[in-house]
């Protein structure tokens, strides 16, 4: 799971960078939280 959340952060990093990426990034944030949510 850290292996998951550390590749998620350093992709989450560069989108950062563009601001289309903050859009995308709070979509994967978002996203992510029902994966775990559904996974637990």
């Amino acid at each position: 799971m850290s292996i998951i959340l550390l590749f998620t952060e350093a992709v989450l990093n560069k989108m950062v960078i563009s601001k289309a990426g903050r859009y995308i990034l709070r979509d994967l944030k978002e996203r992510g939280l029902i994966l775990i949510v559904s996974y637990i």
